[in-house]
């Protein structure tokens, strides 16, 4: 058993005390070690497959936190993106952008207890294909939704000169 599947004789699941920095630290280089991610900073980072990242960071009470992601283009936006987005996404899945469209950013993440779980999670091919599924339909997504202007108050500021 390692150092992130038991702290203090408990089991990940049941810790309720506050891990400090250098706690975490040694937690997330195992994560990183087992991964074959790079630590920059608090975080984990690697490629998880077809264009899609995944950033790895551990929170004050041990849960290590793993997010996929990937950033996407969309040929338009929309003023009601997040109603868009939310009629693709189930809880713990996010998709960011702006009313004036562009680039976008998917994300999901999941939460795991230990590092033997976190391991188990970053190896599954699920959240790639989630990612990637959610990329290719948020496009057309906006393109659903009744066309309307975006609000001034969106609009960059332009030069009166």
């Amino acid at each position: 058993m390692t150092a992130g599947d038991e702290a203090g004789g408990q089991p990940a699941a049941e810790r309720r005390q506050t891990l400090t920095a250098a706690m975490r630290r040694d937690l997330l280089a195992e994560v990183a070690q087992e991964l074959g991610s790079v630590v920059e900073g608090d975080r984990g980072i690697r490629e998880a497959g077809d264009g899609v990242a995944l950033t790895s960071k551990v929170e004050p009470d041990g849960t290590i936190v793993l997010t996929w992601w990937m950033t996407a283009m969309a040929p338009a936006g929309h003023p009601r993106w997040r109603e868009a987005a939310a009629t693709l996404c189930a809880a713990d899945e996010a998709i960011y952008t702006s009313a004036l469209g562009g680039g976008f950013l998917v994300e999901i993440e999941q939460r795991a207890p230990s590092v033997r779980e976190a391991v188990r999670l970053a190896r599954s091919s699920q959240p790639v294909e989630r990612v990637r599924t959610l990329a290719a339909a948020f496009p057309e997504a906006l393109g659903r939704l009744a066309p309307e202007a975006v609000p001034d108050y969106l609009l960059p500021k332009r030069d009166p000169s």
